[in-house]
């Protein structure tokens, strides 16, 4: 027997072991492409409306949806009709207060025409016949008003 030892091999380093790994776990992988089945995966399409959680609350929220949507509909013609109502009102008060002045200021004007025509004097038939006069006057007026406003 000889004294000498052995030379030692030498040890791999680091990356050359990574490396040769790598090539091992290449292989191994190929080795089991080859032999696996090709496996076909089914395209799988998920339809949201077969969950019945999610058809609850959709249809929880469509009827939600609904109730607001019939709730300003609602809203909306109230708020017409009223406007309508204020719009009529307003006319009818303007056409009844015109008639109302033409009533009272006719008479009047025709006592102050009268006024005029009497002047000094001591009788006051101009006065009285202005008064009548302007009376009569302001009547015709208001129902020519009436009637005008009514064919309208």
């Amino acid at each position: 027997m000889s004294d000498e030892l052995e030379p030692r091999p030498e040890l791999p380093t680091k990356d050359e072991i990574e490396l040769r790994l790598k090539d091992a776990r290449a292989k191994i992988a190929a080795e089991m492409l080859d032999d696996a089945p090709e496996v076909v995966i089914p395209e799988v399409r998920v339809d949201p409306f077969d969950d019945a959680e999610f058809r609850q609350r959709y249809e929880e929220i469509s009827n939600r949806a609904k109730v607001i949507q019939e709730k300003r509909a609602a809203a909306v013609k109230t708020q017409a009709t009223k406007e309508k109502s204020d719009r009529e009102s307003a006319k009818g008060l303007g056409v009844g207060l015109s008639i109302a002045y033409t009533i009272l200021g006719m008479p009047v004007a025709g006592y102050l025409i009268g006024w005029a025509i009497d002047g000094n004097s001591v009788v006051q038939t101009g006065r009285n016949f202005g008064t009548l006069i302007g009376a009569f006057i302001g009547v015709a007026a208001a129902v020519m008003m009436m009637n005008r406003t009514n064919t309208r």
